[in-house]
């Protein structure tokens, strides 16, 4: 299979159609750009159009942004848009997309917050617009409130025992081969 057929495949139920594909890679090669950096455009743009994190690989990223996939900063902003990506794919069924959840979180960093608590009040914003539960860590708490995690643990400890929230106990248990 072609990578033209593979992303066809992937795509298509969004409407993505063959000669879509083929006109954007077409796009990118009269551009000058070679046949894999023209790929690798292509398949972000779909990734980042679908809100599919799964397709969404660093090395991509890495030719769209024309920096090595090794660099610290580019790892740290894919990680952040894969992060964003992840939320907009919960919530797709309501037409949030990745753009929605990027402009939503750059708009809490203008205002003070930092970037775990900009997320975190776009997550508990959208839950409560389209009625979805969101998990928080301790450590989320504690960003948000602005206390320790330990305070952030005992807190979330209290209210659960009162019954306020619903929390959940998860053990992490390595994978022996």
């Amino acid at each position: 299979m072609t990578e033209q057929e593979r992303l066809y495949e992937i795509y298509k139920d969004y409407g993505i159609t063959r000669g879509y594909i083929q006109k954007a890679i077409d796009e990118y090669l009269e551009l000058g750009e070679p046949s894999e950096t023209a790929f690798a455009f292509v398949r972000a743009a779909l990734a980042l159009a679908v809100s599919m994190p799964s397709e969404f690989k660093l090395n991509d990223y890495a030719v769209v942004v024309k920096k090595s996939p090794h660099d610290p900063e580019v790892k740290k902003q894919f990680d952040e848009l894969q992060e964003e990506m992840f939320i907009a794919a919960r919530y797709k069924e309501h037409g949030v997309s990745v753009y929605l959840i990027d402009d939503l979180v750059r708009s809490g960093l203008e205002h003070g917050l930092t970037r775990t608590s900009a997320l975190a009040g776009v997550r508990m914003g959208l839950a409560k617009e389209y009625g979805q539960h969101e998990y928080f860590t301790p450590q989320d708490v504690s960003e948000i409130l602005g206390m320790t995690v330990e305070d952030a643990d005992a807190l979330l400890e209290e209210q659960s025992k009162e019954g306020l929230i619903e929390t959940a106990q998860i053990t992490y248990s390595p994978i022996v081969q």
